[in-house]
């Protein structure tokens, strides 16, 4: 691996993996350095970028690469039951060589007893977790994830973090900034990320590689509640009735589906309580879907629904959706919300719309559609298991993390 440089960073890439394609979008390029054994592949992939920019050729000698570690298994760990469906896939390509551990309380043991997963649950720790190479995530944020984390970085292993979904990058959360290494699900989700010094990975979601485009038969809107976490929960009721008011006016048919932690009493609507695992099934029965903030946004254009975005509370957020007024719409008030369902709700230029997904698709899930978003993420873990660590912790951060897992102990509460 060449020397780091200021204003530089390192991505992972392997042949045929196209999910970094107009990233001279998104970053800055000055130069591209490229590992001479993948440069005919890169070639290939991406003619046009060495077309556009100057690059360099160095050849990367590894060390260990033919060594034999004894540490060979890897621990995969999920707090909910998103992340059992993200990881799913990728932890069956490397179950011969990994162990999955789970976290009570979101669903995460019934989810993967649900798809056939062995799995073990903990409250705290890893047992034994010197034995592990790597650690694989889908939440290095979470209280329990960085615990995780920083227990494996602070023996000298690396950890893999995993975009889970469309994800709000502010630098206080610090989301996929505690891992070792991070594994994008677009190059857009690049672009509120500090890169500099990274070594990470565009790659795609391997929780959305098995959806695909369906007809539409009937005109329903499906709308996504998920007012969750004390997050905007005052404005679920004005919100509701903004769009129902517009169902009402088109003659349109709806459907709420609740978020499995969204709280609200819905009983008096049409409603069904999905979760990761039954929520495709109820997007194929739409025709739209209305959200605020939510990965159902992908979700449903994978499904070939297209979405309006309704945010007429104003929330706002470190991830740019790039809503193109044609498979995306974004509407801040009951005008603009009514506008859009009613040119949407008319079923026109669908081949338009079709196109207008795919392109859109390519820069927020890369290579997703594909279909081999796992078994490229399992390609890079396997990478990964072989880099010497490049993460350490300081010690106001480890100091920090003990105050608040000491809290939650005192306190008798789970991490």
């Amino acid at each position: 691996m060449r020397p780091r440089k200021e204003n530089s960073c390192f991505f992972w890439y392997s042949k045929g993996l196209t999910s970094y394609y107009g990233i001279e979008t998104i970053l800055s390029v000055s130069k591209i350095h490229i590992e001479k054994s993948i440069l005919e592949d890169f070639t290939e992939d991406y003619s046009y970028l060495l077309e556009k920019f100057d690059y360099e050729v160095f050849d990367f000698q590894d060390d260990k690469g033919n060594e034999e570690f004894t540490e060979d298994k890897y621990c995969f760990f999920a707090s909910n039951d998103t992340i059992v469906y993200l990881l799913n896939k990728v932890y069956r390509n490397l179950a011969d060589k990994s162990k999955l551990f789970v976290k009570e309380g979101e669903g995460a043991k019934s989810s993967a007893v649900n798809l056939g997963l062995e799995c073990s649950d903990i409250n705290g720790s890893i047992p034994e977790f010197n034995n592990y190479k790597l650690l694989i995530l889908g939440n290095d944020w979470g209280l329990i994830e960085q615990k995780l984390n920083y227990d494996f970085i602070q023996i000298g292993k690396n950890t893999v973090c995993v975009q889970e979904s469309v994800l709000d990058f502010n630098v206080a959360d610090m989301r996929m900034r505690h891992s070792s290494f991070p594994v994008f699900q677009g190059i857009v989700s690049l672009k509120n990320f500090d890169l500099n010094g990274k070594i990470c990975a565009v790659i795609g979601n391997p929780r959305y590689e098995d959806l695909e485009w369906t007809e539409i038969s009937s005109q329903k809107v499906l709308i996504n509640v998920n007012f969750t976490y004390g997050i905007y929960e005052n404005e679920r009721t004005d919100w509701i009735d903004n769009i129902l008011e517009a169902c009402s006016t088109l003659d349109l048919d709806y459907l709420i589906s609740q978020h499995p932690r969204d709280t609200g009493d819905l009983s008096k609507f049409k409603l069904v309580k999905t979760n990761a695992g039954t929520v495709h099934d109820v997007l194929k029965t739409s025709s739209v879907l209305i959200t605020r903030f939510s990965s159902l946004i992908f979700e449903s254009l994978c499904l070939g629904r297209p979405v309006i975005y309704y945010n007429p509370h104003g929330e706002t957020h470190f991830y740019e959706f790039e809503p193109d007024n044609k498979c995306l719409f974004y509407a801040t008030n009951k005008q603009e919300l009514l506008n859009a369902l009613d040119q949407l709700s008319k079923g026109d230029n669908q081949s338009e719309i079709a196109n207008a997904v795919k392109n859109y698709l390519r820069r927020h899930l890369g290579t997703t559609t594909s279909g081999n978003a796992s078994a490229y993420i399992g390609a890079f873990i396997d990478v990964a298991a072989k880099i010497p660590p490049v993460k350490q912790i300081s010690i106001l951060n480890k100091l920090k993390l003990d105050v608040k897992v000491l809290k939650r102990r005192l306190l008798k509460e789970k991490i």
